[in-house]
């Protein structure tokens, strides 16, 4: 059994696990994590399946995550955890507090909800498969032919976080785009379960963002019937790039409740 990727900051018997969303790594936490080192938590930033330095594996689906987790518990003996989860890692989380609510002491979903969604990442892919490693010399390279397909700068930067070194004279990328865009509709696959979570669970909403629609809390409860939505003002999806401190000053008081 393969074991997910994992940079460890703190050393205290209090866990957090954190759970990055698509084409995203457990490094984009680095800054959030050290945070929260520093009141007492030791945070374990994960990369999952496909992403990060973690293994590539063309089956994906949350259930597999949740087991991916699973096990990255037992080979770390972790007891229990708090698990943070954004987007793909929200639903990653959800799945995995349903699956083994004995390990999850508290659930903080960021920006993303139960429910199935509708297929947006198709320019993301187009570029990013698309890219021509024995043509591009540069990172500046290869943000110009993304350009292309992504006018966002933010989110360009975001996805060459991604890039690293092959050799001195070729990059390559971290995330399996190859699989991912196989498999690119598991992604959006709604979160389900004979179970309910009972524990306490928040989902933290982007008030620009409509990923969790206030009219979405009736269908999570239905799963998770202690959650309640906090909301963030004037932040999108990426609540904790966009508004870093007030999502870290949310985040320690529910973790002090």
């Amino acid at each position: 059994m393969k074991i997910l990727n994992s940079k460890i900051i703190g050393n205290s018997e209090k866990h957090i696990i954190i759970l990055h969303g698509l084409f995203g790594m457990g490094d984009n936490w680095k800054s959030i994590a050290l945070r929260l080192s520093n009141i007492g938590n030791t945070v374990h930033l994960i990369d999952q399946r496909n992403h990060g330095k973690s293994f590539w594996n063309d089956k994906i689906s949350y259930e597999l995550m949740s087991k991916d987790l699973f096990e990255y518990f037992n080979h770390f003996k972790i007891k229990n955890a708090i698990i943070i989860g954004h987007s793909m890692g929200g639903k990653t989380a959800m799945k995995f507090a349903l699956d083994f609510p004995i390990k999850v002491l508290k659930l903080i979903v960021v920006d993303i909800s139960p429910k199935k969604y509708n297929s947006s990442h198709g320019e993301i892919i187009e570029g990013l498969l698309k890219i021509n490693f024995d043509k591009v010399n540069s990172r500046l390279d290869v943000d110009n032919y993304l350009l292309n397909f992504i006018p966002e700068k933010g989110i360009r930067q975001f996805l060459m976080k991604n890039l690293y070194r092959l050799s001195e004279n070729k990059f390559a990328l971290r995330v399996n785009i190859k699989s991912i865009s196989n498999k690119i509709n598991n992604y959006y696959d709604e979160i389900s379960s004979d179970k309910k979570f009972l524990k306490e669970t928040i989902f933290i909403k982007g008030e620009l963002s409509d990923y969790i629609k206030l009219d979405d809390l009736k269908d999570i409860k239905i799963l998770f019937p202690n959650a309640k939505i906090e909301i963030v003002p004037n932040s999108g999806h990426w609540i904790h790039s966009e508004k870093k401190d007030y999502f870290i000053d949310l985040v320690s008081d529910l973790l002090k409740n």
